[in-house]
């Protein structure tokens, strides 16, 4: 199954938190505004529809981050846009640099 180029209300990503200090605040005990800032854009994982899709990208970030990775949390696609975020759908390692662009970078399950 491949993803629509579109992004769906309602659909969730997957965004990994490295373990570096500037994007958690331990204070909060939540990622700090750093971990969602670049000017080259930000690699999410799309979850698909079912929960063995979700988990599939769950256990792709943890298997990529590794030892690197501190949290995975959620990103609603609505919330994204509300904000003003542009989502560009870059299937497997694509690289897109521009800013404000949050970009999906594994293959679909």
């Amino acid at each position: 199954m491949g993803f629509s180029t579109e992004f769906e209300s309602g659909e969730t990503l997957l965004r990994g938190i490295h373990k570096h200090p500037d994007f958690w605040d331990d204070e909060k005990n939540r990622p700090s505004s750093a971990a969602f800032k670049s000017s080259k854009g930000l690699s999410v994982n799309r979850t698909g529809e079912n929960k063995e899709c979700y988990e599939k990208s769950f256990e792709a970030l943890q298997n990529e981050l590794g030892e690197r990775l501190r949290e995975i949390v959620e990103l609603d696609v609505d919330l994204c846009i509300e904000l003003g975020l542009y989502l560009k759908y870059c299937p497997t390692d694509a690289k897109f640099i521009t800013r404000k662009y949050i970009i999906q970078r594994i293959k679909s399950c």
